[in-house]
C-alpha cells in the first residue's frame, strides 16, 4: 500500500470516541511553548519545535502556494501528525467574506526530511526541491457574534444563526449544568471559544468544540435546553 495512503488511513482510523465519564487528559503539549507567531510581509509564520522553515524554504512553501492557486498567503503554519512524531507545513489564504460566509484556501504541503521515512509524493503532486503538496481545499465557515466578538463556526444545521449565537453565549459565560457522569476535568479541556456545529433535532442539540492546544482533537457533547438553561447530557472526545 502507498505509504501516503498507510497515513490517512491510520490519521482517521485513531479518530477514536470516548465517553467522558472517563474523559482522557490531555497531555501538556511541549512544542506549544515554542511556537512562534511572527507577522513579517503581512503574512503570519506559527512553527512547532523541530520544524522551523528557514527564509529560503519559505521561498519554496510560497512557490508552491502561488502555483497551486494561492497568490495571497495569510499564514504559514507547521505542526505534527499525531499520534505520530512526524510534521508537515500548511499554508492559509486570507478570509473571503460573502456575508457571514467565510472561505479560506488551505493547502497542505510535506517536507521530505520532516515526514515519514517511507512516504513518497502522489502522482498528481507538485514537487519543488525536498517539499511537494497536493491540490488546495477551501474550507467555508459561518461567522457568529457574542457580545461584539466573531467566532468562525464550520456548520449551524437545524436552527438559524441567532439560536446557535445564543448557545455559544451560554457556554462562554459557563451558563450550564453537566450530568453526573461528566467530570470537571473533561469540561475544563474545552476550548469554548472555538465551536465546529451546531445541530438541532427536535429538542436535542448536539454541538461540537474543539479541544485545548493546537492538534489536540475535539468533543462532541449533546445537550438539552430546558427552562432557559443548558444541561449538558453526554460529552464525546475525539482524538488525533
Amino acid at each position: 500500500m502507498n505509504p501516503s495512503l498507510t497515513c490517512s488511513f491510520l490519521s482517521v482510523f485513531f479518530i477514536t470516541f470516548y465517553p467522558l465519564c472517563q474523559a482522557i487528559p490531555l497531555p501538556v503539549n511541549e512544542e506549544s511553548k515554542s511556537n512562534t507567531n511572527i507577522l513579517q510581509d503581512g503574512i503570519v509564520r506559527s512553527y512547532v519545535a523541530g520544524a522551523l522553515l528557514s527564509s529560503s524554504e519559505e521561498i519554496t512553501v510560497l512557490e508552491i502556494a502561488k502555483k497551486r492557486g494561492i497568490g495571497k498567503v495569510h499564514k504559514i503554519i507547521s505542526y505534527t501528525m499525531l499520534p505520530s512524531s512526524a510534521k508537515a507545513i500548511r499554508v492559509e489564504g486570507p478570509a473571503m467574506k460573502k456575508g457571514r460566509e467565510v472561505l479560506r484556501k488551505f493547502l497542505n504541503i510535506t517536507h521530505r526530511e520532516w515526514t515519514f521515512s517511507k512516504a513518497q509524493p502522489g502522482k498528481n503532486d507538485l514537487i519543488v526541491g525536498n517539499f511537494w503538496a497536493g491540490k488546495v481545499y477551501v474550507k467555508k465557515q459561518v461567522e457568529l457574534y457574542v457580545s461584539g466578538e466573531s467566532y468562525l463556526c464550520n456548520s449551524v444545521t437545524g436552527m438559524t444563526l441567532k439560536e446557535a449565537e445564543v448557545l455559544l453565549a451560554m457556554f462562554l459565560s459557563k451558563r450550564f449544568m453537566a450530568s453526573a457522569m461528566i467530570r470537571q476535568n473533561a469540561l475544563d479541556q474545552v476550548d469554548w471559544c472555538q465551536p465546529t456545529r451546531f445541530t438541532k433535532q427536535g429538542d436535542r442539540f448536539s454541538v461540537g468544540f474543539l479541544a485545548k492546544g493546537r492538534g489536540a482533537g475535539f468533543f462532541d457533547l449533546t445537550l438539552k435546553k430546558e427552562n432557559e438553561g443548558l444541561t449538558i447530557l453526554q460529552m464525546k472526545q475525539a482524538l488525533p
